[in-house]
């Protein structure tokens, strides 16, 4: 029973630090992406995604892992506007047209 209880206990200290490493993970992500968002967006883009995040958080997520592929691959050189911005999100919102023909 003394082995049992010794094994539960390693393994709620091993879930405990994966917790740990995960939302260490996470922390960094977060901080990557705003940097990102700081650095490439003008503060008119900001309010904007900031919108888009209020309304649809995984169109902003989306967005900002567009804009961290692109500052990572060198695509970025300069701050995106506003107009940029719309202009991004009608790319990522298009999509196909289904026609249901019976």
């Amino acid at each position: 029973m003394e082995r049992y209880v010794e094994d539960l206990r390693k393994k709620l200290a091993q879930e405990k630090v994966q917790n740990e490493n995960q939302e260490f993970v996470q922390r960094q992500l977060d901080s990557a992406k705003k940097s990102v968002v700081q650095r490439y967006l003008t503060p008119e883009a900001r309010q904007r995604l900031a919108n888009i995040r209020a309304a649809r958080p995984a169109v902003a997520d989306a967005v900002e892992a567009a804009l961290m592929d692109a500052s990572q691959t060198g695509m970025l050189k300069q701050q995106i506007g506003e107009t940029e911005l719309k202009q991004f999100l009608d790319q990522i919102s298009q999509r196909p047209k289904f026609k249901i023909i019976k």
